[in-house]
């Protein structure tokens, strides 16, 4: 039987339909939910430091993870050097703009776990 035939004749009740995962909770804030958790002085100040950096280790432990954590954070500063240098101001502005709305989602997601 070619490959083709078999995946006619699997049977379509092998899987539940998609109406079955009703309990799946995809939550994905939309932006004005994001705008209302950057509304916040103190978060809006964050969402533009190197606080919001997304570090690849939330709680370091180690020497190898702080050094990456600082990588991280230059990886993005250099990004930011060379948008200014270059006069790339849409770059720079996608930059920022996705620091501040990372941020945000993170906050968010938080908040309403």
């Amino acid at each position: 039987m070619s490959a083709t035939n078999a995946l006619r004749c699997e049977d379509p009740n092998r899987t539940g339909s998609p109406d079955d995962f009703d309990e799946i909770n995809d939550s994905t804030p939309e932006l004005s939910d994001l705008l209302e958790v950057l509304d916040d002085d103190v978060i809006f100040s964050e969402a533009f430091s190197t606080t919001a950096i997304q570090a690849p280790y939330r709680w370091p432990t180690g020497h190898f993870q702080r050094c990456a954590n600082s990588m991280a954070e230059r990886h993005f500063k250099t990004d930011v050097i060379d948008a200014i240098a270059q006069q790339d101001f849409d770059a720079l502005g996608r930059l920022v703009s996705k620091l501040a709305i990372d941020y945000a989602e993170r906050i968010y997601d938080i908040r309403h776990g």
